[in-house]
């Protein structure tokens, strides 16, 4: 699962509100709670919008992969 460092996010919403960062990176409130929360994983479409809001960021510092089960051979 592709998961975000919250911390790094808390820190790069400042002093936005809840409401203010998720219009800022194009998503819902609701869909801003869900990734902060580990309730869902981030795609595609969020890293894109984050990359547009953050284009200095490295995607290293924000974005990794965590309990990826792997197959056995």
């Amino acid at each position: 699962m592709l998961c975000i460092n919250v911390e790094k996010l808390y820190a790069l919403q400042g002093n936005l509100s809840e409401t203010e960062m998720a219009k800022k990176l194009g998503i819902s409130r609701s869909q801003l709670w869900r990734i902060k929360t580990k309730k869902c994983s981030v795609g595609n479409e969020f890293i894109a919008r984050f990359k547009k809001c953050f284009p200095k960021e490295s995607m290293d510092d924000i974005f990794f992969v965590e309990n990826v089960p792997l197959k056995e051979q």
